[in-house]
């Protein structure tokens, strides 16, 4: 089977191995990919043969990404804020396309939790938003998604990735978070995860 999007660049193909070969799951030929393509293979661990390697892929590490105390912005657009909150909402040089963020505040470490076999997760993290002193936040998603609520009413859905819609100050320009998923994790067994990203 065949997944793909005309708004996306990338597709899911669905593939069956069999001794070692690939194909799709109606049993064709892969289609011709380029010398240098990358993918990545899902698998269930149990389809492992060997424990040690079982192991070595499961095994989840940590590291400390952000401080206590770290500020960062969650992306919100311009056209949306009410105009109760717009002096809450503040210009930043950054990356993005839209220079308008809103504060908030880690009230604990945030760290990156991964394991060689999967991408890295945010661990949970308490938040406070300086401008919403009533709403408190166990997470970095649950502040972006606070933050959507309260400051993009007219948004269908307040999720997003905050890999890409939360950003941090990187020496006066703020990058968004997916720039320290390459950080190694704190274990040999993971040593290798960066790579992947």
């Amino acid at each position: 089977m065949i997944i793909s999007s005309s708004f996306s660049s990338s597709l899911r193909l669905t593939v069956r191995l069999t001794n070692g070969f690939v194909t799709l799951m109606d049993g064709t030929s892969l289609p011709a990919l380029h010398k240098d393509a990358s993918a990545d293979l899902i698998l269930d661990a149990s389809s492992l043969v060997h424990d040690a390697d079982r192991l070595r892929l499961t095994q989840e590490a940590s590291v400390e990404i952000l401080g206590k105390g770290t500020a960062l912005w969650a992306r919100v657009k311009l056209d949306d804020i009410p105009v109760t909150l717009r002096a809450h909402r503040e210009s930043k040089k950054s990356s993005a396309a839209s220079p308008a963020f809103v504060k908030f505040v880690l009230d604990a470490p945030l760290r990156l939790i991964g394991s060689e076999g999967k991408q890295p997760v945010l661990s949970d993290c308490v938040c406070r938003i300086p401008s919403l002193p009533h709403v408190a936040c166990a997470s970095v998603n649950e502040a972006y998604t606070r933050i959507s609520e309260v400051f993009e009413p007219s948004r269908r859905s307040h999720t997003g990735n905050v890999f890409s819609c939360v950003f941090f100050d990187a020496a006066g320009i703020l990058q968004p978070l997916k720039k320290l998923r390459n950080t190694p994790l704190a274990s040999p067994a993971v040593a290798g995860l960066a790579s992947l990203f």
